[in-house]
């Protein structure tokens, strides 16, 4: 009722013609930072070129040398990001041996990224894993920690801490982010220049799955969906 009464008075005011008021109209729009996202070493496709069949194991997966990569977000202000990954090739993974000492990522059906299927045999090619290994927000390096919680999860704050030392593969069900230096909080960094970096570690499935009559190809697909905050 009050917002009718005061359009009917304004209305009644302008009528009469007494000292009409010239209007001052306020408006603007806030937009988030303008950034772009990009892989800073080597380029997207990562290649490992021709892979001998006689190289396969007999028993176990064979994983091959790793490829560095890195998530590069840079921002024309100061922000916060985390980031999803979701696999478009998620139903040809088939989950193979750990790679290194740490926990979860090329054994961990969660954590792997399909290969493809053998276009003769039509089994699973293989996997391959990301594993966090540092992160710098502007000229600071944070080789240590980094934030993780649920990729449904759309609070910015209480990320739980993992370290890189115990060499995790980035999950579809997580979102990851860039934590200040030496924080225990879980507190996600902000920069300008906002970098995340992975080891890519394919490994490929035992000899008898894959056909040595013709050539393979295998192809992975890791898709980043980026959120600022």
């Amino acid at each position: 009722m009050k917002k009718v009464t005061t359009l009917t008075l304004l209305c009644a005011f302008s009528v009469s013609g007494a000292n009409a008021a010239n209007e001052i109209n306020v408006k603007g729009k806030i937009v988030p930072p303008a950034c772009t996202v990009n892989f800073a070493k080597g380029s997207d496709d990562l290649d490992w070129g021709n892979i001998p069949h006689n190289s396969l194991s007999a028993t176990q997966f064979t994983i091959l040398p790793k490829k560095e990569a890195s998530l590069t977000v840079t921002c024309d202000g100061e922000t916060a990001m985390s980031f999803t990954v979701s696999d478009p090739y998620k139903a040809t993974a088939i989950a193979g041996m750990r790679v290194g000492s740490g926990y979860a990522n090329g054994d961990d059906a969660n954590r792997i990224f399909g290969l493809g299927l053998d276009p003769v045999s039509k089994q699973k090619i293989g996997n391959f894993t990301l594993i966090g290994t540092g992160s710098s927000y502007d000229d600071i390096r944070n080789d240590k920690s980094f934030g993780v919680k649920s990729a449904t999860d759309i609070s910015t704050q209480g990320f739980t801490t993992h370290l890189f030392s115990e060499h995790w593969g980035i999950p579809v069900t997580e979102k990851w982010t860039i934590l200040k230096k030496d924080i225990n909080i879980g507190e996600a960094a902000k920069g300008k220049v906002l970098t995340f970096d992975f080891d890519v570690v394919p490994q490929l499935n035992i000899i008898s799955k894959i056909t040595a009559t013709e050539e393979v190809n295998f192809k992975g697909t890791a898709q980043f969906t980026v959120s600022y905050f």
